[in-house]
């Protein structure tokens, strides 16, 4: 009996981390005491945006089920490398190139469209994630559709303002996560 229920607690236990309230869980991720810093300069400003500054790095420490909606306002204040990056599952949002554009990498992509951004143009972003696939908007437009490179059971998120080329002054706020909905059976 006692390994049964050892079994039923190991077999049930992850299922309990991703039963946490919505609410909780969005308000953990607007709270700058719920990210690590991995390198550079991050703050809160007076609005509550974690803004990062240069070469920089952060991380969630909420993790998430890899199935569902993430969304998030990221305004570019300065810099060509604003990024958000989706742990494990090879993809990230952001600029790559030469011009003040914000697209979908790493993933196998059936529809991709480049955003074009502004300084201090606020861009609220949104990733749906369905088993492998993936769908990209950008203020409610569908920009790209594909395929992720790997399909974890959890994710987090992985900010950036700037790399070694462009170091970036990078606004980020209402972070959002919407758990797919289970059909009933």
């Amino acid at each position: 009996m006692r390994a049964f229920c050892l079994s039923l607690f190991l077999f049930t236990a992850p299922l309990l981390c991703h039963a946490q309230s919505d609410p909780d869980l969005n308000r953990k991720l607007n709270d700058f005491n719920e990210w690590d810093l991995r390198h550079g300069e991050w703050k809160v400003d007076d609005s509550k945006r974690i803004v990062g500054n240069g070469d920089s790095s952060l991380v969630s420490k909420v993790m998430l089920p890899a199935d569902g909606d993430f969304s998030y306002t990221m305004t570019v204040l300065m810099g060509m490398r604003a990024r958000v990056a989706f742990e494990g599952t090879g993809i990230m949002i952001g600029n790559e190139g030469w011009a003040y554009a914000i697209e979908a990498h790493g993933g196998a992509t059936r529809r991709h469209v480049k955003f074009q951004y502004k300084f201090d143009q606020p861009m609220r972003i949104t990733l749906k994630f369905r088993g492998p696939n993936f769908e990209m908007y950008i203020d409610n437009e569908l920009y790209s559709r594909g395929t992720r490179k790997t399909t974890p059971e959890l994710t987090r998120f992985r900010l950036s303002a700037g790399d070694g080329w462009s170091k970036g002054i990078v606004a980020f706020s209402n972070f959002e996560y919407t758990p797919v909905k289970k059909e009933k059976p």
